[in-house]
């Protein structure tokens, strides 16, 4: 009996690697960084239909309001990053609570820039 949830556990860690390496490399946010945005209590964010990936709370930081989420959360970016850059700020912040959760666009490891 004990072999056999051994076996299935080994199954389900195995299939979590593989599932979340998949997503990983198509630009896509793992499960295991959903479950970790989930346990911190940080809100779910989407922009422009994409699903963020969390990066973690952070404390201190000089931000200036940036623009709304797909679910209207204000997002807002460092206070060092250029108004006219032609792509997205590299991070993106939500504040919620007092507190400050980061989170950046997903992309495939392959992506240059």
């Amino acid at each position: 009996m004990k072999k056999n949830v051994n076996v299935l556990l080994g199954i389900l860690l195995s299939s979590i690697i593989i599932v979340d390496t998949y997503l990983l490399f198509n630009a896509k946010v793992p499960i295991t960084n959903q479950l970790y945005r989930y346990i911190s209590g940080a809100p779910e964010v989407h922009m422009k239909g994409k699903l963020l990936l969390y990066r973690g709370a952070l404390h201190n930081v000089d931000l200036v309001q940036y623009i709304d989420s797909d679910q209207g959360l204000q997002l807002y970016k460092d206070l060092g990053v250029p108004d006219r850059i032609p792509k997205l700020p590299p991070y993106l912040y939500v504040k919620k609570d007092h507190k400050i959760y980061q989170y950046k666009i997903p992309k495939s490891p392959f992506t240059i820039g």
